[in-house]
């Protein structure tokens, strides 16, 4: 038999009771689920579900592909970053001095 180790960790209240109704509903008491995430981390050699960015960081990945992107084509066309601040400080004068229609 294996020796016993004592595991403590501290959560919200609302949190564990909630967790441990879906447990009970299943048959399942805390130490077994805990166990058997324990064993399934071992089986996979990580977490043993998938985990993903906050969505914050999510929004962000999209535009700094398109960033790298629009970055890469430029250098691809012989532009450097300083004519492609200039192409875009032109268009930005050319928008604003457009008559605004009514």
């Amino acid at each position: 038999m294996y020796a016993q180790a004592l595991v403590q960790a501290r959560m919200d209240a609302k949190l564990k009771d909630s967790v441990a109704a879906i447990y009970d509903a299943m048959g399942i008491d805390l130490s077994t689920a805990i166990r058997m995430f324990f064993k399934r981390t071992l089986m996979v050699g990580g977490i043993p579900f998938e985990t993903v960015l906050p969505a914050a960081e999510l929004r962000r990945k999209p535009f700094d592909a398109l960033f790298d992107m629009a970055r890469a084509q430029a250098a691809a066309s012989g532009l450097t970053e300083e004519d492609v601040e200039a192409e875009i400080t032109a268009c930005r004068r050319a928008r604003k001095s457009r008559p605004v229609a009514k």
